[in-house]
């Protein structure tokens, strides 16, 4: 049996590809360019999957877990804290709850994000799993 499900959209017109596991709640799974700002600096990073309460991250080196800043990416532009860093894959709980509005704004701008513009942050992805980003 799945610790995950599948939940329909609130409007109501199919699946939005929601999952739900441990968390508090649903996430959308999303592949698009993002900024967490923090103290040291800006750090470019993929927006992998969001919810109304945190969001997962590719991120080059220099976070670390309880770093505070603030995540960017297009409408979203929310304070964060780092709750888990594995590599540069990074967790974050938002201070406060996004609306569910921009969360699914995010997911329909993932659907139509040009395929080119994909390709640098793909390039990003398959370098941390391959292990050449440390």
């Amino acid at each position: 049996m799945s610790r995950h499900r599948i939940i329909k959209s609130p409007n109501g017109d199919g699946p939005a590809n929601f999952l739900i596991g441990r968390r508090s709640a649903a996430r959308l799974r999303v592949h698009l360019p993002a900024r967490l700002v923090l103290l040291g600096g800006d750090r470019p990073c993929s927006l992998c999957d969001i919810s109304q309460t945190g969001a997962r991250v590719l991120c080059e080196a220099g976070v670390a877990e309880g770093d505070e800043g603030i995540l960017q990416c297009t409408e979203l532009d929310v304070f964060c804290t780092v709750t888990r860093v594995d590599k540069a894959d990074i967790g974050l709980r938002f201070e406060e709850e996004v609306s569910m509005e921009i969360v699914e704004k995010l997911r329909r701008e993932n659907d139509f994000f040009p395929i080119d513009r994909r390709s640098p942050l793909r390039q990003f992805a398959k370098a941390w799993v391959d292990g050449s980003i440390k």
